[in-house]
Formats: structure tokens, sequence, C-alpha cells
């Protein structure tokens, strides 16, 4: 008797286990709209801080970027933004002359960070061109 009764138990601590449990592979879901960002990039061996990006409505993005030698001096450019509601990865591009950049991040901190994001250009692909690394404000 004591077999059936320790087969009963497992069999309902198992059910009521994984009945609770989450799954473990779906990210909950976090807008991108609307948000204000500020931090640090390089690009191309040149340092800026701040750099500010706003994601705003219709994946529509402003970038800003203030370089160390020349904190009078402000670069802004317009783009876009992509994230799918189920990831934590980023990705946002915008025109620099005549290359696109494009920037691609991972959200970490409650989604409060962007940490060691990389720029890419249409110039060539495979180059890191610099990174950055941006916070919610």
């Amino acid at each position: 008797m004591k077999p059936r009764v320790i087969l009963a138990i497992l069999a309902l601590v198992t059910l009521t286990t994984g009945s609770c449990k989450k799954d473990s592979g779906s990210k909950e879901p976090y807008n991108l709209a609307n948000t204000e960002w500020q931090g640090k990039a390089d690009m191309y061996g040149r340092d800026f801080n701040p750099m500010k990006v706003s994601f705003k409505e219709n994946h529509i993005l402003e970038v800003v970027f203030v370089p160390v030698d020349d904190p009078s001096t402000k670069f802004t450019f317009a783009g876009s933004w992509a994230k799918a509601d189920d990831s934590d990865n980023v990705e946002f591009q915008f025109t620099k002359g005549l290359e696109t950049v494009t920037g691609k991040a991972t959200l970490t901190d409650n989604n409060m960070k962007m940490a060691d994001g990389k720029f890419k250009t249409s110039g060539d692909e495979n180059l890191d061109a610099g990174s950055f690394d941006i916070t919610r404000q």
C-alpha cells in the first residue's frame, strides 16, 4: 500500500509543479516606442558623449551624437528601428552621408540598458565601425 501512496503523491507533485511553471522560452513584450536613451559611443575612432537615441512611434528614430573633442557640435540623424515583441534584440538604422549605419544591441537590466552595442556600416558590413552603451532615461 505504501508504494501506491508514494506514487500518487509523486504524480500530484509533478502535475502541480508542471502546471505552474512559466514557459522559459517566452519573453515579456517590451515596446521601445516613445522612449529616450542616453550614453556614450565611439565611431571610427571618435568618442561621443552624450549619444542620445529617441525611439519614436511608427518605428521612427532620431540619433544625436555630441563629440567629446568638440561639445559645441551636434550631429543629428533620422532613421528607423525594429524589435520583435518576444525578443531582447534591438536594431536601428540611420543614414550618414552615403552610408547606412546599423546599430545592434541587446536589452538588459530589466529593459533599462543596451550595453555592448555595435555599429556596422553599409561600406563594410564585416567591420565594426564602433560601439555604444546607452541607458533608458
